[in-house]
């Protein structure tokens, strides 16, 4: 499930209440599929002047064997990937994940 279809959308106050209604009314239910959506991140990354990843850090299966994928392409990206992650505690591999990232990508990360 992704907002808007995974469209880039300009920020703006309006988009910000659509995207927390989006939120609102698709809770957590499983089913993470972090290496599908960094590689969405990337292959768009053209059309945007930074990116985010906003996840849990979880990779759900079948992608769990492609963690390494991930790392690998967060070191080769050739912007920063900045990762935003979600209900993470210190030390899960969740959030080393997200860490992870980042610190390859060169981009920051923030814990919320």
């Amino acid at each position: 499930i992704a907002f808007q279809n995974g469209k880039f959308l300009k920020n703006s106050a309006a988009v910000r209440l659509q995207l927390q209604q989006w939120f609102n009314q698709h809770p957590p239910n499983g089913g993470t599929y972090l290496y599908t959506a960094h590689q969405a991140l990337l292959n768009n990354s053209g059309k945007a002047e930074t990116l985010y990843l906003l996840a849990d850090g979880e990779i759900s299966q079948p992608e769990a064997h492609l963690l390494n994928n991930i790392y690998t392409l967060a070191r080769n990206s050739k912007k920063p990937i900045h990762t935003v992650g979600v209900d993470l505690k210190q030390g899960t591999t969740a959030y080393t994940t997200m860490v992870t990232i980042a610190d390859n990508s060169k981009g920051t990360k923030k814990f919320v």
